[in-house]
């Protein structure tokens, strides 16, 4: 009777955990993602996201002027429709090299990414003077997954 009552309360305890919602990560595709320096000295960053859990798309851009470096900040920057933020962990001196934060607003969970020109085989490709105007463009060739 023991063991029954044993298998009993194992089989309900199962049930009950596979029946609780999971929490799953996030996961964002990154599309359209450049940085560029202009020949008037300044800097632009655009790209679009969408969240392959929530559904949630948004389009991400930050100006600014090239003669001061991005300070670090973990994501501060928001989202044209307000449901993600981005900043930079250590701030953005070379376009080629730093990382990425994104996170949903008011949301703790973040995911970073590590963009670089300088790895093997890079995804991240820069140019110079690719255009009349511009000084550089790094531009990310394809989409990038960021979960968190």
């Amino acid at each position: 009777m023991k063991v029954a009552n044993l298998l009993s309360s194992i089989f309900t305890l199962s049930s009950i955990a596979l029946a609780s919602p999971v929490k799953r990560a996030e996961s964002l595709h990154l599309r359209n993602f450049y940085v560029q320096h202009a020949d008037d000295g300044t800097g632009a960053l655009q790209f679009a996201l969408h969240s392959t859990v929530t559904g949630l798309s948004d389009e991400c851009f930050l100006s600014w002027s090239t003669t001061s470096d991005i300070q670090p900040s973990l994501a501060t920057n928001k989202c044209l429709n307000n449901n993600y933020e981005f900043g930079f962990r250590y701030g953005i001196g070379n376009i080629e090299n730093f990382v990425l934060v994104i996170q949903r607003v008011n949301e703790t969970q973040r995911g970073y990414e590590v963009i670089s020109a300088y790895a093997t085989n890079p995804t991240w490709i820069c140019t110079g003077n690719p255009v009349p105007g511009l000084t550089e463009r790094c531009e990310w060739m394809g989409i990038l997954d960021i979960d968190f």
